[in-house]
Formats: C-alpha cells, structure tokens, sequence
C-alpha cells in the first residue's frame, strides 16, 4: 500500500527521467518513431507546435507511417 503518495509520485518520476536518460541511441529512436507513428499525436492538440511530419522527415521515417490527425477547423 502506498502511504505517501507525494513520495511515490517522485520516486516514480525520477525513475522514468532516469531510464530515458539511460536509452541508447537506437533504442531512443525506435520509441520516438513509435511515439510519431502512433496514434498519440492525432490525439494531442499541437496548437502552434511544429509540425510533426517536419520531424518525422528529418529522422527518415516514411510519412506514410504516420497517423495523420484531422485538421481542427477554424472559428
């Protein structure tokens, strides 16, 4: 049972700051490629944020792999 759950929560976070910051490369690359040609992004809202098939380009990913999200519509 957790009885702190502040401390947990911190525990918690710097485990995954610490896993990420030990990946190596090619590991780094597969989940940002997964990440980009998920779902999640159609998910999100990028508001201003670069645009994702820019980065997706750059890393040499087929754009085609990518979940393409609807475009909001302006009001």
């Amino acid at each position: 049972m957790i009885r702190d759950r502040a401390a947990y929560e911190r525990l918690r976070v710097e485990d995954e700051h610490r896993a990420l910051r030990e990946l190596d490369d090619d590991e780094a690359i597969t989940i940002a490629e997964a990440l980009l040609t998920s779902s999640v992004l159609a998910q999100s809202d990028l508001g201003r944020a670069p645009r994702p098939l820019d980065l997706v380009r750059s890393l040499g990913i087929d754009p085609s792999r990518v979940v393409r999200a609807p475009r909001p519509t302006e009001s």
